[in-house]
């Protein structure tokens, strides 16, 4: 039989998860086929008897095992790191998020209950986010937490966490498709991720029951060490039952007995007596034969003997509890006194032991601070960034003391260390560029320090940097690109160095390479190669200039960033962020703006604005494309930050009439902590760069406002169908997918079919995607409030991405537009009072 590799039939041989087959299908029999849940009889204590598994929880001597395999855990230093350490915007989000985490009240008491986990085999913490300033900023932090007791977490097969209610909470909070009822309660199910991200869970290990054992199938999600110790604490248990009995029995200063004589009812009576008054001892009664050798009514004490005691007493402390206390804390020295042995090494044995179980419960717990905290903390409050932090619990070796001084001693002797492995020893986190650093500094050479204090010396190892990168990042092909000789034999041009028609004068023999070319666009390639060839030969003259100069050379600066800036914005952005002179900085984002064409009139306010709004650095780019500033447009922004909002106003650099355009946009947050944009206002020139690519520009918006974490783009889409109406954003803003409905004037206002077809519907939306529904609101529609959702995927963003592709097709096909039909005059539709807001923010004029 041949195995096939085929993708199709792997993707059907694999579950929604990828796994081969699902893991609840690998047993004999299958529970709750109806729910789809495991069962919850995962644990060995809750599937023999529920209230030994209470009575497990109670036992002091299980609480101190517990207890001091937890507690250290929770004491422990932690850290976030970063996906790149070297990243200094990853280092300074980590940061931020250290602060963030430092704001969970009872800290350590939160670690303490996850570490349930350990005993449960899986635990839970409900938490509760909320608002608050952290370093300046508003961060969403945990404001609140609760711990979910590790028996109410269950499992669906499909892995989705379930947690039990009572059947109260069914009907009047949640809908049916968020109940499953299990074998035992029912149950919430965390299958939304605004649900999931509120609980932290905690698993302690993932296994596998056996093929006959399907009701303990749940346990992959998590089995604890009650489920490990049970059968050896119920032998324990009813072995100090035994004692408990025996004590009773006998433990009381021996047994009385008192004799009667066999067949004599006053003796029997008078024997009886006697037993009930003999107070705090056991005592019983026994019959005689008369006529036998002992006295027939006496009384004897029996002593008893302390070998049933004693053994009993061995096994329980000898076996049973030194196999627990040596299975949950992984030694016991700490809870003997016994003596090891001179050099035996047992107590390092069992010092290292218990270190690599409480590395483990440290790891573990980490990834699961990890995945259920840092992570929706991201998610919260810097959902543009596309790196993943890792939260980490240092665990101190207890060998480290042996190893830094075996690294003082080799470093004495002039052997290097990595810092980053030394500082591990300490168990201390590598300081940030914001914290305070305290130690000694390392000594530098002389020559080393007087660089560094000459500014000019500064400069110059920046520049050597920008060289090294000009020589890594960018091919030296563009650098010298080489002619094109074999497209100009192919296709000789006329002595004015144009392209002839066969036939023409002047033709030299050469013929249209692109017969079928328009005007329109031959005229945009000849500017185009002209453009390209102009930038070939500066790139050239640049780059010869700098080989000739020499590396190192000051005034060299603003060509090595030009060079680069030709090539590449984004690489001249990331240069702005790195540690250099000012001097250098100040040339980037000159070239910045060259490169655009829009300049930012303040650059230092802008940065501080957004930095502190957002709590990151933001890149020049996306503030121009969050104004409209587009590549090629003249234009000057500028950035006022007042209180939380910050406003944005792009105008034409210099002012020329039907050219000129201008923008304003405010971004502020709402009630619920969400950014939302404002399009306040746009107006194109009919003769302005901008002219007839709004689309274009909405879209590069959204992609910048998706970057920073924007909820939605707001916008009041003025105009109507008129020629005295200067506005045109009540179509255009529908055409470029903002969402919003019409008001009852509006929709009477519509053609009755259009009516009928709409039914209950008043979206604008619903009306643009009917046959004709275009025309008909270009016609009668006016102003409304237009919401967009600037996320990847959402309808909003499928509607303007297949508007913009249809305009560029149309583009490319060199074909005109058919022109419009002039308006005819149409008075604005009369309305109730209030019923016709005013256009407090226009949009873009009538095309």
């Amino acid at each position: 039989m041949v195995a096939t590799t085929d993708a199709d039939n792997d993707l059907q041989l694999t579950d929604s998860n990828g796994m081969l087959f699902p893991q609840y299908t690998s047993f004999a029999a299958i529970f709750n086929q109806f729910s789809r849940a495991y069962s919850h009889r995962w644990d060995e204590a809750i599937r023999h008897s529920a209230s030994n598994a209470l009575a497990m929880r109670r036992d002091t001597f299980i609480l101190s095992l517990l207890q001091e395999r937890q507690l250290p855990v929770t004491a422990m230093n932690w850290s976030i790191i970063p996906e790149d350490e070297n990243d200094a915007n990853q280092v300074h989000i980590c940061g931020t998020l250290t602060k963030i985490v430092e704001r969970t009240p009872r800290w350590q008491s939160m670690l303490l209950n996850l570490q349930q986990a350990l005993w449960y085999g899986r635990y839970g913490v409900q938490i509760v986010p909320k608002v608050c300033e952290v370093m300046g900023q508003r961060r969403w932090v945990v404001g609140e937490h609760s711990p979910v007791n590790g028996d109410k977490i269950q499992y669906q097969w499909d892995g989705t966490p379930l947690v039990f209610l009572n059947a109260s909470e069914l009907g009047s909070r949640f809908q049916s498709e968020d109940i499953v009822y299990t074998d035992r309660v029912p149950a919430l199910r965390l299958h939304r991720d605004e649900w999931r991200s509120r609980f932290i869970i905690h698993k302690h290990l993932s296994d596998d029951a056996d093929f006959f054992e399907g009701e303990m199938a749940g346990g992959v999600h998590g089995v604890g060490l009650r489920s490990q110790v049970y059968w050896t604490w119920w032998l324990r248990d009813e072995f100090l039952a035994w004692a408990t009995d025996f004590m009773q029995k006998v433990g009381t200063l021996g047994l009385m007995v008192f004799y009667y004589e066999m067949g004599n009812p006053k003796s029997q009576e008078a024997a009886e007596r006697a037993a009930r008054d003999c107070s705090r001892r056991n005592a019983i009664t026994m019959p005689r034969p008369s006529g036998s050798s002992k006295e027939t009514a006496s009384a004897e004490l029996l002593q008893p003997t302390n070998t049933g005691i004693e053994t009993l007493k061995g096994m329980i402390a000898d076996y049973f509890e030194s196999h627990i206390q040596r299975l949950i804390v992984g030694q016991s020295l700490s809870g003997n006194a016994g003596s090891t042995g001179l050099g035996s090494g047992v107590s390092d044995l069992h010092a290292d032991t218990k270190y690599q179980l409480l590395k483990f419960d440290a790891g573990n717990l980490s990834g699961t601070l990890t995945t259920d905290l840092v992570g929706p903390l991201m998610r919260w409050n810097f959902p543009w960034a596309k790196f993943a932090a890792r939260f980490q619990i240092n665990v101190p070796d207890p060998n480290n003391k042996e190893q830094m001084e075996a690294v003082s001693k080799a470093s004495s002797l002039g052997v290097t260390f990595r810092a980053d492995d030394v500082r591990k020893l300490t168990g201390m986190a590598k300081p940030g560029p914001d914290d305070e650093v305290i130690g000694q500094q390392q000594q530098q050479s002389p020559g080393l320090g007087m660089a560094d204090a000459d500014p000019l010396a500064q400069l110059q190892r920046s520049v050597s940097m920008l060289y090294q990168l000009v020589a890594e990042r960018i091919p030296w092909h563009y650098a010298e690109p080489p002619e094109d000789p074999e497209f100009e034999r192919k296709h000789p041009r006329r002595s004015d160095g144009k392209f002839g028609k066969k036939g023409a004068p002047g033709d030299a023999g050469g013929s249209d390479p692109r017969p079928t070319e328009t005007p329109a666009q031959r005229k945009r390639r000849l500017t185009r190669d002209s453009m390209e060839q102009r930038e070939r030969r500066e790139l050239r003259d640049h780059w010869n200039r700098i080989r000739a100069e020499g590396l190192g050379n000051v005034d060299d600066v603003p060509w090595a960033l030009a060079y680069l800036g030709s090539r590449s914005v984004k690489t001249l952005e990331k240069l702005a962020k790195e540690t250099m002179p000012e001097e250098v900085k100040s040339y980037v984002r000159q070239i910045l703006d060259d490169k655009t064409k829009v300049v930012i009139l303040d650059h230092a306010a802008a940065e501080k604005a957004f930095q502190d709004f957002f709590g990151h650095p933001v890149e020049s780019s996306t503030i121009k494309a969050l104004a409209w500033g587009r590549d090629g447009c003249d234009a000057e922004l500028e950035v006022v930050s007042s209180g939380d909002t910050i406003k944005l106003a792009l105008s034409s650099a210099v002012y020329r009439g039907k050219s000129a355009f201008g923008t304003s946009r405010t971004i502020r947050r709402d009630k619920d902590g969400k950014i939302v944009l404002e399009n306040d206002y746009a107006k194109i020139g009919k003769k302005s760069r901008l002219r007839g690519l709004s689309a274009e520009c909405l879209l590069a918006q959204a992609q910048a406002a998706e970057k920073l974490g924007i909820s939605r783009i707001e916008t009041y889409a003025a105009g109507l169908f008129s020629e005295i109406s200067d506005y045109n954003g009540y179509y255009t803003w529908a055409r470029c997918g903002y969402l919003g409905l019409m008001d009852a004037s509006q929709f009477l206002s519509l053609p009755p079919e259009y009516q009928r077809l709409m039914g209950r519907s008043r979206s604008i939306q619903t009306l643009m995607a009917l046959p004709g529904g275009r025309d008909v609101w270009k016609r009668h529609g006016s102003g409304w409030v237009g919401v967009f959702n600037p996320k990847t995927g959402s309808r909003s963003r499928q509607i303007l991405e297949a508007y913009v592709e249809e305009r560029r097709l149309e583009r490319a096909s060199g074909k005109p537009r058919k022109r419009k039909k002039p308006r005819s005059s149409r008075s604005a539709i009369s309305r109730p009072d209030g019923a016709n807001p005013p256009p407090i923010r226009p949009e873009t004029p009538s095309s």
